[in-house]
């Protein structure tokens, strides 16, 4: 049973809607053995900003649904983990929050004990400054804080690996953030404040790579958090 994670206290906004495609997935730029590895990159309008802005990868690997961006106001739904890279994260490199609720509230850690050798981040993927790449291993996402309940709605204590089919299926979400940890954009076309997208859905039991591209008619932010496009590979 996998954990329910992470987001820091504050609204969230959505990712990307629109078109997918499934093709051979790359070699990523930590090394070419890439079993158990899952990759993101994630492009954008202008040069990336890692000190003004917050690019936020948001997981739900308990089956529930899409990790919506105004977090805030709907008690955190949906989210089991956040990838936070850059502005109020203080960082550059990805640092993990688990999401999970505890006696009926939400709380929310973060992952201290990440191995730094199971993850990888190019902050230039493409060499044109809007594009990033990052690398992780699913199992560091294997209820790592040992919750006793890490999903909502269920009894069992959590197992080594999904049990059931809506485990196997975890739904991406990318979000941007100001300083002020509001929410900037998606790719949902509702951007900050969208609740109709639904999800990078990725299945963790097969190779597989799913792109989305941005559909017209997103409102319009600043170049360097203003989302175009998110791929998500998976590699068994």
């Amino acid at each position: 049973m996998l954990r329910r994670a992470a987001v820091v206290t504050f609204a969230l906004a959505t990712l990307v809607a629109a078109c997918g495609r499934q093709i051979t997935p790359e070699p990523s730029a930590k090394n070419n053995n890439l079993s158990g590895e899952t990759v993101v990159r994630v492009v954008t309008a202008g040069p990336l900003d890692f000190n003004t802005y917050t690019y936020a990868i948001a997981l739900d690997t308990c089956g529930l649904g899409v990790p919506y961006p105004q977090a805030a106001f709907t008690g955190y739904l949906n989210y089991s983990y956040v990838f936070f890279i850059g502005g109020f994260a203080g960082t550059a490199a990805p640092e993990l929050f688990e999401y999970y609720f505890n006696s009926g509230n939400i709380t929310t850690l973060q992952v201290n004990n990440l191995n730094p050798s199971t993850t990888a981040f190019v902050p230039n993927f493409n060499n044109q400054s809007t594009q990033f790449q990052f690398t992780f291993q699913r199992a560091d996402l294997n209820n790592p804080l040992n919750i006793p309940q890490p999903c909502p709605n269920t009894t069992a204590p959590p197992s080594g690996q999904p049990t059931s089919p809506p485990q196997t299926t975890w739904v991406f979400n990318v979000i941007t953030f100001d300083k002020n940890r509001q929410p900037i954009d998606s790719l949902g076309l509702g951007g900050a404040t969208d609740s109709s997208f639904s999800g990078i859905n990725v299945d963790t039991t097969t190779t597989n790579t799913n792109t989305f591209f941005r559909q017209p008619g997103y409102p319009s932010v600043p170049a360097a958090a203003q989302l175009l496009s998110a791929e998500v590979d998976n590699y068994l």
